[in-house]
């Protein structure tokens, strides 16, 4: 049986009763991007209000954060053209747990996580299941490696479970908001890049 397309799996999240709470007017579903063969894949909690406009997830102020970030690491989910003027390929799918923008920007609710999860893992088997697996905040944790333990205990580290190797990260947004915290971020980041080049 042919595998699933990313866009196939949105329109059935499109339909899902359990989201119409969240689907309004103005609210829309707010896709992936990136390469449909990843090796990376990069999942946060759910769009704010610019990735709701635009239809793109982080694309605002922490967007910004995490492509210095990804940056860092060697990962990227366009093409793009360094100062090198070397082309460095897409090599990762960037998404979100929650395809919609919950009420006021508020934190995605268990039930919310719960019933996205199956389309999330479905996803993730359509962009080529990647082995390698960057968890943007405690959410994207909870949902796919509760098992790994708290977020302070496990973040900016490689943490193995066979056949994958989850990277549970601090959402860009701390890096934002906690001034104090972005050197920690940079460095978790760095020891990712690490990390990527070893391999």
């Amino acid at each position: 049986m042919p595998s699933e397309s990313v866009a196939d799996i949105y329109e059935e999240i499109r339909e899902d009763p359990l989201f119409a709470h969240l689907r309004t007017a103005h609210i829309r579903l707010v896709p992936g991007i990136g390469s449909t063969s990843a090796t990376y894949l990069l999942v946060g909690e759910a769009p704010g209000a610019t990735e709701n406009t635009k239809g793109r997830p982080f694309c605002g102020a922490s967007g910004r954060v995490l492509d210095q970030l990804m940056g860092v690491a060697g990962i990227s989910v366009t093409e793009t053209i360094g100062q090198d003027g070397i082309r460095r390929d897409a090599n990762a799918w960037l998404t979100n747990v929650v395809k919609y923008r919950p009420p006021g920007n508020r934190t995605p609710t268990l039930a919310e996580v719960v019933a996205s999860r199956d389309y999330l893992r479905r996803e993730w088997r359509a962009v080529g299941g990647p082995y390698t697996i960057v968890l943007l905040g405690a959410t994207a944790k909870n949902a796919l490696a509760a098992e790994l333990g708290p977020m302070g205990q496990v973040v900016g580290q490689a943490m193995y479970r066979t056949p994958f190797v989850f990277w549970p990260m601090y959402h860009p947004a701390k890096g934002l908001y906690e001034k104090r915290l972005r050197p920690v971020i940079e460095e978790h980041w760095e020891r990712l890049g690490e990390w990527i080049r070893e391999r």
